[in-house]
């Protein structure tokens, strides 16, 4: 028989998952984040991009239309219409060869063009990561619930990867979607599968790396100036060391420790431009010549930069676990 009545009783609700906890981590970090105007002229931006390529995927598309739009415009002109007509031809002999080295070339410019709106959108959602955290002293209730540093750091991650996800996956994946849709010709979604699959191959390691790098800035002070600010300076320290490294051989390794460079190298490494470039100059008959001494492609340096971007994402995750385990 107990000497004081404590009014103790065992939980008998229904029991979350550790997955659902993470969840909602990610989902409070992700709202947060993408509050302000700022963020939803990015979305909007973004989401333009992708109604731009589906417009000009659209346009590329009606050149295998027999009575096309191009086709019309060029009736007043016998070498426009003798122009069209050659490219119909060819197209229409070789659909895995020009639909899948266009979509791939397209999907390639955008998806590199978007990564700078992404890195503007994390730029504006690191303030609300664990810098918030860390001036509210948070972290000390996160830790006391049933959940440790390491779930922490994976709802951290999860939100800045959403908000990536709203203004860069999803974006291109409904892209492709809707620009196929469109298309005149159900075999494009069948040509233009390495498109897509080059596209979010590059964007989930992207959007990866980024979130756990950005994690890390998040996590060096309470103050938001002073992450937002080493965040901006990082990009600008890597920028300067990538001028140093092109015209210093001896520093050459200094521009891996750039992260604009590393996933630049990974992305021409995953859309493979070399090889679709070898495909079309032996499959196009001229293009070859055409493209003598004014076009180029330099193959990508794909190991050292995923060497350093690896080298990058475990300075950056052990800091942000030493922090979180040093504040809790």
């Amino acid at each position: 028989m107990n000497l004081f009545e404590t009014h103790y009783s065992r939980w008998n609700g229904r029991h979350t998952s550790i997955w659902s906890r993470r969840w909602t981590i990610a989902f409070h970090g992700m709202r947060a984040s993408m509050q302000g105007k700022l963020m939803k002229w990015l979305i909007g931006v973004a989401w333009s991009a992708a109604l731009m390529v589906c417009v000009v995927l659209f346009l590329i598309g009606q050149i295998l239309v027999p009575e096309n739009l191009l086709s019309t415009l060029g009736k007043g002109s016998e070498d426009v219409a003798k122009v069209v007509n050659t490219m119909f031809a060819w197209l229409n002999e070789n659909p895995d060869v020009s639909v899948s080295s266009i979509y791939n070339l397209v999907f390639f410019s955008y998806t590199w063009l978007i990564t700078f709106l992404s890195l503007i959108a994390v730029t504006k959602a690191i303030p609300h990561l664990m810098t918030q955290d860390l001036s509210s002293k948070s972290l000390i209730i996160y830790t006391s619930k049933a959940i440790n540093r390491f779930d922490y750091v994976i709802g951290k991650t999860a939100a800045l990867f959403g908000v990536m996800a709203v203004i860069w996956f999803l974006p291109c994946l409904v892209a492709w979607i809707f620009s196929n849709s469109f298309a005149p010709e159900w075999h494009f979604f069948w040509h233009s599968r390495d498109a897509l699959v080059h596209s979010l191959s590059y964007l989930v390691i992207a959007m990866g790396v980024t979130s756990i790098m950005g994690l890390a800035f998040s996590a060096i002070s309470a103050n938001p100036r002073t992450t937002t600010g080493a965040w901006l300076g990082y990009w600008a320290v890597c920028w300067v060391f990538e001028e140093i490294a092109a015209n210093s051989p001896r520093f050459s390794w200094l521009k891996f420790t750039s992260l604009r460079f590393n996933l630049s190298q990974i992305q021409q490494s995953i859309f493979n431009l070399e090889g679709y470039y070898e495909m079309l100059t032996t499959k196009v008959p001229g293009l070859s010549r055409a493209f003598e001494g004014r076009f180029s492609l330099q193959p990508p340096m794909v190991e050292d930069a995923v060497f350093g971007t690896a080298v990058l994402c475990i300075l950056s995750l052990l800091y942000v676990l030493r922090k979180v385990d040093s504040e809790s």
